[in-house]
């Protein structure tokens, strides 16, 4: 069994395998416009996943926040023009909002998945809120070793329809 410490220096070869199993999805590929995270600190690394996703043509919109609480997905074409947020996370500084009914995929971001679906972020909310009516595919991103059998859920929490690690992709609905 690997160590905490070697699994870590392992994250960046962890993030290819699980950037090519959810880029290899059908759900992605018929994707017309995908909502991504900006990976930050530890979450899974997102930065190729979105290079990617524009160079397959795909309408790519990432998180804008805002001091109450909220989100809008704003699209882009590269990562030039992002700065970092309120939380330290880079985001749009303008560019075309994306209508949450337009976006076919949400890939969301989490510290920690469990095997329902639910996650653990830093706390604040915002997918929380931006999802509770998102009618698309919801998909979370974990290192095998950030999967838990449970999170602590309140009943506003909104799960991931589907959950990829480097090992596996579980379906949660």
């Amino acid at each position: 069994m690997k160590s905490v410490r070697s699994a870590v220096s392992d994250r960046p070869h962890i993030t290819k395998k699980l950037a090519s199993s959810l880029l290899s999805l059908d759900d992605i590929m018929k994707a017309q416009t995908i909502f991504c995270y900006i990976s930050f600190r530890d979450e899974p690394g997102t930065h190729e996943i979105i290079r990617a996703l524009i160079d397959m043509g795909k309408t790519v919109c990432v998180p804008r926040t805002y001091d109450d609480g909220t989100m809008e997905a704003v699209k882009i074409d590269s990562f030039e023009g992002l700065r970092r947020g309120g939380l330290g996370v880079l985001e749009p500084d303008s560019g075309d909002i994306v209508e949450k009914s337009n976006i076919d995929v949400v890939i969301m971001p989490g510290l920690c998945y469990d095997k329902m679906g639910f996650r653990l972020g830093y706390g604040k909310g915002y997918y929380d809120r931006y999802l509770t009516d998102f009618q698309g595919l919801k998909i979370g991103l974990c290192f095998d070793e950030c999967m838990v059998d449970d999170v602590l859920r309140e009943p506003h929490d909104v799960a991931a329809d589907m959950v990829i690690t480097q090992s596996r992709v579980l379906h949660t609905v």
